[in-house]
């Protein structure tokens, strides 16, 4: 049964991004694993981004995916890190300005 004020990831894309002040801390381990199931399949790395790794039925998919992935993120103020290898995507977000989530 969810709360009032719960959090899903189909809510999340009506939610847009507010850049984090310089010196803003990033997120402690105890908040970040308590956030991790509202995006189920993303994995944290190294306490500081979260990842996702996408499977395509070929190359141009995969670009087509990381093209549009691409202009949402930027459009969001968001650039992400990714990787693309024939019909593989992996994608890495963090906060790059507070170093971490």
């Amino acid at each position: 049964m969810r709360e009032e004020g719960d959090i899903d990831a189909s809510s999340l894309t009506k939610k847009h991004c507010v850049p984090f002040e310089v010196g803003t801390k990033p997120f402690d381990p105890e908040t970040i694993n308590n956030l991790l199931p509202i995006v189920p399949k993303w994995k944290l790395e190294d306490q500081k981004r979260i990842s996702r790794s996408f499977r395509f039925k070929d190359f141009v998919e995969s670009m087509r995916f990381i093209n549009d992935a691409s202009k949402l993120a930027n459009n969001e103020g968001h650039h992400p890190d990714g990787f693309v290898s024939c019909n593989y995507v992996k994608i890495k977000l963090m906060t790059h300005n507070i170093g971490g989530l």
